[in-house]
């Protein structure tokens, strides 16, 4: 009988608090950082600007917290699958993409009237009422795990900043990327979006050497790499990762008294 290795953790896989599902963060984290920003600058001065872009998905990161489940970008892959309770759950992704953006254009805006709600009002993505943003960016596949063989998919990358020129320039100028995807449908408005997992954290990018970086992670002083990817740093490995036979991952349920 094969013995998996358990976590004491209660988690729902795949599920973040409602505050990430609805898109409804506190928007204090990134609204900070907008007032190191120039206002007299030209906005298209910060095209291609993916600090500001990964500064955002870091701040908004900073507000949501993960229900537990995948703790690296190994367990992320669509091979590893997880148990809770004595009950076999999916992965923690739907898949991931290889790539070039070709495409990004503001998508949809959201306003939450009461600051604390289950859903946002749809609005322009330029509208200044906005708390919350969706750019569409467009990916023209290289390669892909666990999504079949498109040629292009659609990630909606969630931001709650008012710069919104800047933001769509940087997700136009990422060039090639490697993105961590959660299924379709997230998005109301576009059914067909994928979205990046872990809060868009999971949106690396490529260098001309081969090697990928996730901005939006945290990375050590003294490797100035993430724990998290764990040498997971070129497409090769990934694929020969999420290749491998594995075990699930069993979490017991939280002892209720």
């Amino acid at each position: 009988m094969i013995q998996f290795g358990s976590r004491s953790t209660p988690f729902r896989l795949k599920t973040v608090v409602l505050i990430l599902a609805m898109g409804v963060t506190s928007v204090s984290c990134a609204s900070d950082r907008e007032e190191d920003r120039d206002p007299s600058t030209s906005a298209t001065a910060y095209a291609g600007d993916q600090p500001y872009l990964f500064d955002n998905i870091v701040a908004r990161g900073d507000t949501v917290m993960l229900e537990p489940g995948a703790e690296s970008l190994a367990e992320y892959l669509p091979n590893q699958t997880f148990v809770f309770d004595g009950k076999p759950s999916g992965p923690a992704s739907e898949g991931v993409v290889k790539g070039s953006v070709v495409q990004a254009v503001g998508a949809q805006g959201y306003y939450v009237p009461s600051g604390d709600a289950e859903s946002g009002t749809a609005i322009g993505f330029d509208d200044p009422r906005a708390q919350w943003r969706v750019i569409e960016a467009t990916i023209e596949v290289e390669d892909s795990i666990g999504l079949g063989n498109p040629e292009t998919v659609g990630i909606g990358v969630v931001v709650d900043v008012s710069d919104t020129k800047s933001l769509v320039n940087a997700v136009k100028n990422l060039g090639t990327v490697v993105v961590v995807v959660g299924g379709q449908g997230f998005f109301k408005f576009d059914k067909e979006l994928y979205y990046a997992e872990r809060v868009g954290s999971l949106i690396g990018q490529v260098s001309s050497d081969g090697r990928i970086t996730f901005p939006a992670l945290a990375t050590t002083e003294e490797t100035k790499e993430s724990a998290f990817v764990a040498g997971l740093d070129t497409w090769e490995a990934i694929k020969a990762e999420a290749a491998q036979p594995k075990e699930p991952i069993v979490f017991e349920a939280a002892q209720r008294k």
